[in-house]
């Protein structure tokens, strides 16, 4: 598998002597960075759109609505 990216998503490992390794690391820390910003706070609905289409890299619906979860919980969330 060429791409870093599909091998690591496919579930193989991967090596940080793997060419691309420091651009797939610096993705997940950005990812890990934005679901912070997402999840601190209130955020309007456009603004999870926003939220979930620069997480994802793809356009994300009008129609797509993401509630808030309490993680605190002690009950399961079905």
């Amino acid at each position: 598998m060429d791409d870093i990216f599909q091998k690591d998503l496919s579930g193989e490992m991967v090596s940080p002597e793997e060419p691309g390794y420091d651009k797939l690391i610096n993705a997940i820390w950005d990812t890990m960075k934005l679901a912070n910003e997402l999840n601190t706070g209130y955020r309007t609905p456009d603004e999870v759109r926003d939220y979930l289409s620069r997480i994802t890299g793809q356009d994300i619906d009008p129609s797509v609505t993401l509630l808030p979860v309490q993680e605190e919980l002690s009950f399961p969330v079905r």
